[in-house]
Parts: C-alpha cells; structure tokens; sequence
C-alpha cells in the first residue's frame, strides 16, 4: 500500500518517530500533465512555503494556525487549505502533528480550464473559514480519494 492507494489517504507515517522530522512525498500521475500530488505527514514544527501553482490541501489529522494574506488562520482536520502561485505560507504554531494530501495544479492548466469555462482570470480562490463550505471540502476529498486510486504514479524527489 502507497501513496497512490485509497487507502494511504487516511492513514499516517508508522514505526517512525516524529523527531525524524515530517514525511513528505511528491508524485506525478502519469497521463495527467499540470497536476503534483503531495502528502506531508507528522508535520510537528511550523513550515513555511512559497507556492509556484495552485494547489487544493485536504487536512487528514492535526491542526495548526497559518499565516496567508496578510491574516491568521485556524485549520484543522478536516479542513481545507488553498494556494495560489507566488503566495508565501507560514505556519505560525502546530497544536497537534499535522498530516495533508494535496494536488498542486500548474497555473497554464488552470488558466486553460477557465478560458475553456468562461471563469475570469487570473484565477482566485474563493477564502474559506473553517467549516463553512461543507460541499468543498467533500469535493476536495472525494477528489483526492480518486486520484489516489489512480495509477501508474511517478514518484519525485523535490525540496520542501
């Protein structure tokens, strides 16, 4: 069972102490130019990260206060976090160890859909408080349990 499995979208790192820092894995699924999948697991100590594409992060475990557009947020299971090329994130505390999945989109596939659609661009995500947009975060999801259930993948090795 990987990345790439149902049943990894649940599940978090085992056997591994959460000294060893978090575990972050990036993939490609192949035939799907533009989209990066990502799952960050057992994040313990605040991260901060430049976004060079729109992503779409389901919190699975954990919450945390982040740091975007010039405001605090709250996130927490359940949740959903949204990026957007050149935004700066920064994770301010962790109150309990945090584990995401995410799929970055790149920002020409974006652009190209919202032509397609007739969506003004460039492209803004809508902000969302916490449990206010219960139809988005089950789309996230159900988004995120289709693509791990896709395959073949192509497993990368990038900085975070």
């Amino acid at each position: 069972m990987g990345h790439g499995s149902a049943q990894a979208l649940g599940r978090t790192a085992r056997g591994r102490s959460q000294e060893a820092g978090p575990r972050i894995e990036h993939w490609r699924l192949e035939g799907l130019d533009g989209l990066r999948m990502y799952r960050v697991e057992d994040v313990a100590t605040p991260l901060s990260v430049y976004s060079d594409q729109y992503g779409v992060m389901v919190i699975l475990q954990g919450a945390f206060d982040g740091w975007y557009r010039g405001d605090e947020h709250t996130l927490a299971a359940g949740g959903l976090k949204l990026k957007e090329p050149g935004e700066v994130y920064r994770d301010v505390r962790i109150h309990a160890p945090v584990t995401l999945q995410g799929a970055g989109f790149a920002a020409d596939l974006v652009d190209e859909v919202a032509r397609t659609l007739g969506v003004p661009r460039p492209v803004h995500f809508v902000p969302l408080e916490p449990g206010r947009a219960p139809r988005a975060t089950a789309l996230a999801t159900a988004m995120h349990e289709a693509l791990a259930e896709r395959g073949p993948v192509t497993p990368e090795r990038r900085r975070w």
